[in-house]
């Protein structure tokens, strides 16, 4: 606050202003106004492997979401310079990840499950594997943890705090592997009362699920399903904000 108040007075009233939008505030961001470009999440394995989900931002906001093993515990954001954000545009671009498999089988079972996920208009890839994944694959994904390793990071929730208020906790948005049937795979899921709300995306195996919240724990049923081998990718729907 000190910080603040000394550039206010050095800067004019309407510099503050510019300068609390475009980072001073960050934690006051609702990531549910923001369009992801990328996101890569990285499961257990069978021994202390790192734990945690990192997005990328359109407009270079990142969160990191350490839930194991991490240094970072909870969920972090942080906005990314310029010049990065273009360079990864470009990366991303040039490694032309719909040439690629959805899924990669595993030759070593106890390795780290990665997923990769990629937004592109409405069009959106994503990878997942674990040993044998292209080498392009491959590049992206230590581009990515470069930024996700990275010092900066800002507190935006405890871990363990209540689900962000932009959540539907009780809505889930799926990417099934190609192949994958709808109707079959909620059926596996009775117990958690989950139903098919609509399709999202008609060039994508992209789904709108729903199930009971009340009697299952919301973070539980997510941990469940992204862990789910026919699963490519999950996450909390968010609430409309018209």
């Amino acid at each position: 606050m000190r910080f603040f108040a000394i550039l206010c007075l050095v800067l004019s009233f309407s510099s503050c202003n510019l300068l609390s939008k475009f980072g001073l505030n960050l934690t006051e961001t609702n990531l549910s106004e923001l369009d992801k470009l990328v996101e890569m999440s990285k499961g257990p394995c069978y021994g202390r492997c790192p734990v945690y989900d990192f997005v990328i931002y359109d407009n270079g906001i990142m969160t990191y979401e350490g839930k194991r093993f991490t240094e970072r515990e909870g969920l972090y954001i942080k906005k990314m310079p310029e010049s990065g954000l273009k360079e990864l545009k470009t990366i991303l671009q040039s490694a032309n990840l719909r040439q690629f498999r959805d899924a990669y089988r595993a030759r070593v079972p106890d390795l780290q499950s990665v997923s990769i996920t990629y937004y592109k208009d409405d069009y959106i890839k994503t990878i997942i594997g674990k040993d044998g994944r292209p080498e392009k694959v491959m590049e992206v994904q230590g581009e990515l943890e470069k930024f996700a390793d990275s010092e900066g990071w800002e507190l935006y929730a405890k871990q363990g705090d209540d689900l962000p208020e932009y959540i539907a906790e009780d809505e889930l948005r799926i990417v099934l592997h190609d192949g994958v049937d709808i109707n079959a795979w909620v059926r596996k899921y009775r117990r958690q009362g989950m139903e098919v709300v609509r399709n999202m995306s008609k060039n994508n195996n992209l789904w709108l699920v729903s199930f009971n919240a009340t009697k299952n724990d919301p973070r539980e049923v997510l941990a469940i399903v992204q862990a789910d081998l026919e699963v490519a990718n999950a996450e909390f729907n968010r609430k409309s904000t018209n």
